[in-house]
């Protein structure tokens, strides 16, 4: 991105934001609706004055101007916009009185108390993400997983509210969205491709003295502006972001039983046997347990709907005692729910809201009791669905949803997000222990015999396309690593000879996902029946996950059509082991030709084919890919004259930076490999002559040409290879 000038244009009621002389904001004004009435500047909002400043804040030197509005004749709004060197531009609406009679719907699509509204040129293209909840209509509850649009500003969905909304104007990208009250305050489309920020529409009063704060950031392309926009926001909320094996939830593999799981509450329920069962089947494994996700271990009223957080004595009899570590699954509050008699509760239509937010350090306390480090809640859009306060009061939603994230941070629990509205994902930038969240729907709607199983006994559920799953997975766990999260794909079964609805065909496929997603890993096969090899490929011997250095990102040119592609990477003394995936989400074939030398930029690598175990000559590739096949390549750096180390070639993860390092010795280049003493380690190598190892054993070398596979028994704890 060239450094040129984000610049305000007055216009009198409104302005527009340029990129040097380049409009990319047009006709930026507010928009108010009071008892139906559509209110916006000249005619039903009439300017009062229009003043310019300078100044700066902990954002750096910025230009202003604020305006100030009347409706009739009393001074109504004041919405000012502040631009700053780095690209950055913050909006800010203030109710310069009490305001009533704005209810326009109980929807997220019916926003008001608008601004920045804004139109979209013409010829730009946009990225964005289906907020996750709309109108509220029955049955109970009816949100959706966000998914990923792109395309012409002519894609933007006008029932649906969405956030953020990633303009690629080709010189520059720029990212927009709310900065406060993040649970209320979607994006949605105001007019024929025109923009606004807003409230949800069951908003009805504002307080004089009310501010909505929303940000706009430059970046060169779409995804480093949705970067760019994450950083900002966790600036904001004072939050750093998560290294990758900061808990046993990211660095460790889990066993989880939830929906797609064999173990799934609506087929085979999971009870204290069965959690025996699947500690012994790991132990006879050599694989480290390192936790158990588990569903639905408390009484109900219905799933989804919790009654009290204590073990469910028909499942558990022994109260969890001598279970692996716990994941605890969380869900929206039953009206009927045990904690009413001590504390309060505000009831909405399907699910009641604890008022009283130390309830949530008190089941903490007994979480951790029960050996606890994390919970997982579920249900979040239900939540926010069944209580109609937390769509009315922003304050309340930002409130509660701040509470709850803190009170069982006192207790040193970790948070995933689960059904959340893109609001929560970016709420999470106020909660430090909130590390991960799902990105898609259940792995349970990929398979279709299970789906089968289920119909049969009276669920109306459909099968979903794996495409789907695979492109909306890595699209928005795009946007919840920007939001300092790292994405879960979900639980998958790793064999291909389960039982009817318990077996999955593209297993190898659902386990490359994972290790790229650099999220949190769990199976869900019955434990008889786990392919242990598949697993051995995200696991290394001291039980951590084989991980990147972050999730993976879409490649810029391989995320708008059929044909999705990935990268991610490892870094380890300044060398980068790049891996990237490509994936046909068509029903054709599709012809991939893609040269890797563009995200090289002009280093010195070897190509890796990870699934045919070869190196390929040159850094271009020309392949047919079948419906649903994919690709997956380690990009290897040169580390001197014909020396290459690829790394574990029995891992999808080939050079994890957690586990390895390089020196260099003169002409020679040692590797440093954090080793399980007795474990074995199967290395790729490109060398020219011999090599040497210390701390290890040989036990076999294959190989020709320069390139063999050595698998050592490590002896020590530090591995030495010397080339």
């Amino acid at each position: 991105m060239k450094a040129v000038e984000l610049k305000i244009r007055d216009l009198g009621s409104s302005l527009d934001l340029l990129y040097g002389a380049e409009e990319i904001l047009p006709d930026v004004k507010p928009l108010l609706f009071v008892r139906g009435s559509k209110l916006e500047p000249p005619d039903g909002l009439k300017l009062e004055s229009s003043k310019e400043a300078t100044g700066s804040d902990a954002f750096g030197k910025y230009r202003a101007v604020v305006k100030d509005y009347l409706y009739g004749s009393y001074p109504t709004l004041r919405a000012s916009v502040k631009v700053y060197e780095s690209g950055l531009a913050l909006f800010e609406l203030e109710a310069l009185r009490r305001l009533s009679g704005l209810y326009r719907g109980d929807d997220f699509s019916k926003i008001n108390f608008n601004y920045p509204t804004f139109s979209l040129l013409r010829n730009c293209e946009v990225l964005t993400f289906t907020w996750g909840l709309s109108g509220v209509s029955e049955p109970f509850p009816d949100g959706e997983w966000p998914r990923a649009i792109t395309g012409p500003p002519s894609s933007l969905p006008s029932d649906k509210p969405f956030s953020p909304l990633i303009v690629d104007l080709g010189d520059v990208s720029l990212a927009i969205s709310a900065s406060n009250y993040f649970l209320t305050s979607p994006l949605a489309l105001v007019g024929r491709e025109r923009v606004a920020r807003g409230l949800h529409g069951s908003v009805d009063i504002i307080d004089r003295g009310f501010v909505t704060e929303s940000v706009m950031i430059l970046g060169e392309d779409k995804i480093q502006s949705l970067i760019k926009w994450g950083d900002f926001l966790l600036r904001k909320g004072g939050k750093t972001r998560v290294d990758r094996l900061r808990s046993r939830l990211l660095s460790k593999l889990g066993y989880w039983n939830c929906y797609g799981s064999y173990y799934t509450e609506l087929l085979n329920k999971f009870d204290e046997k069965a959690m025996v069962r699947v500690m012994e089947a790991f132990k006879k494994a050599g694989v480290e347990l390192g936790y158990l996700g588990l569903d639905l271990w408390y009484p109900y009223e219905e799933i989804g709907l919790a009654k009290a957080y204590r073990p469910d004595p028909l499942k558990y009899p022994n109260n969890l005692k001598g279970a692996p570590p716990l994941f605890l699954h969380l869900s929206a509050f039953s009206k009927f729910n045990e904690y009413k008699g001590k504390y309060k509760f505000l009831d909405g239509k399907y699910a009641s809201l604890p008022l009283q937010f130390e309830l949530y350090y008190d089941i903490a306390k007994e979480l951790k009791a029960l050996g606890a480090f994390g919970i997982w809640h579920d249900w979040l859009w239900a939540q926010q669905y069944g209580v109609e306060k937390l769509r009315s009061d922003p304050t309340l939603a930002d409130s509660w949803f701040k509470a709850m994230c803190s009170k069982l941070a006192e207790e040193g629990l970790v948070i995933m997000l689960c059904m959340p509205t893109v609001g929560f994902l970016m709420a999470s930038t106020q909660a430090p222990n909130v590390i991960a969240a799902r990105s898609y729907t259940d792995y349970l709607f990929r398979l279709r015999e299970q789906v089968g199983l289920l119909r049969e006994r009276g669920l109306k559920l459909k099968a979903e396309p794996r495409a789907d799953a695979i492109y909306n997975n890595f699209m928005v766990g795009t946007l919840i690593y920007a939001l300092g999260m790292y994405p879960y794909f979900d639980v998958f079964i790793t064999s291909k000879e389960g039982p009817k609805g318990f077996r999955d065909e593209l297993s190898e496929l659902e386990a490359l996902t994972r290790a790229l997603s650099c999220g949190p890993v769990g199976i869900g096969d019955r434990e008889d029946l786990v392919n242990w090899d598949l697993v051995r490929k995200l696991v290394l011997p001291d039980g951590t996950l084989a991980k990147p250095d972050r999730p993976s990102l879409p490649l810029n040119e391989y995320f708008k059509g059929e044909l999705l592609g990935v990268h991610t990477l490892s870094e380890v003394n300044g060398r980068r082991w790049f891996y990237l995936a490509f994936f046909n989400l068509s029903s054709d074939v599709l012809r991939l030709s893609y040269d890797f030398r563009a995200l090289l930029k002009g280093g010195r690598y070897l190509l890796y084919d990870f699934l045919e175990g070869a190196l390929i000559e040159g850094l271009k590739v020309d392949v047919n890919l079948e419906p649903l096949g994919y690709k997956y390549y380690v990009a290897v750096p040169l580390l001197g004259e014909g020396k290459a180390m690829i790394g574990l070639v029995d891992k999808y993860i080939t050079f994890p930076s957690s586990h390895f390092k390089l020196s260099s010795l003169g002409d020679e280049v040692e590797v440093k490999l954090k080793a399980l003493k007795g474990a074995l380690y199967k290395l790729g190598l490109r060398i020219p002559e011999g090599v040497e190892v210390k701390g290890a054993k040989v036990i076999r070398e294959e190989g020709a040409k320069g390139f063999s596979k050595v698998t050592l028994k490590a002896l020590s704890q530090v591995v030495r290879i010397i080339f």
